[in-house]
């Protein structure tokens, strides 16, 4: 089972280069773009396509909502906040070391000058 998360055409068929005989590819990411694929190789793989859509429009108003109420804490969400001009320096840190954030805000009105 392979992933399509990206959302970039070109990826659409690298998921099918990367399923196995018979494998199935589930597609999430909603492409930016047409997609081109090669069916010749998705017919001799035998590959299933399923389609995911991860959520649906009245989800962003509920989301919201829970945001608004309290209900969910978004702070321990993400690890830390960059500025465009921090991010090749925090994009090497994590390639260096993976684990010191999971998930990185970037602001692109932010001035130097990374915290939490």
């Amino acid at each position: 089972l392979v992933f399509e998360c990206a959302g970039v055409p070109t990826t659409v068929q690298s998921a099918a280069d990367f399923t196995r005989q018979g494998g199935t590819i589930n597609l999430v990411g909603l492409a930016s773009g047409q997609a081109t694929i090669d069916p010749g190789s998705w017919l001799r793989k035998e590959i299933t396509l399923v389609a995911s859509l991860g959520y649906l429009h009245h989800e962003f108003a509920v989301a919201m909502d829970l945001v608004s109420d309290g209900k969910v804490r978004l702070d321990p969400l993400h690890d830390l906040t960059v500025s465009l001009d921090e991010l090749p320096e925090t994009i090497a840190r994590l390639g260096a070391s993976p684990t010191i954030a999971v998930k990185v805000l970037v602001d692109p009105r932010r001035s130097s000058g990374i915290s939490r």
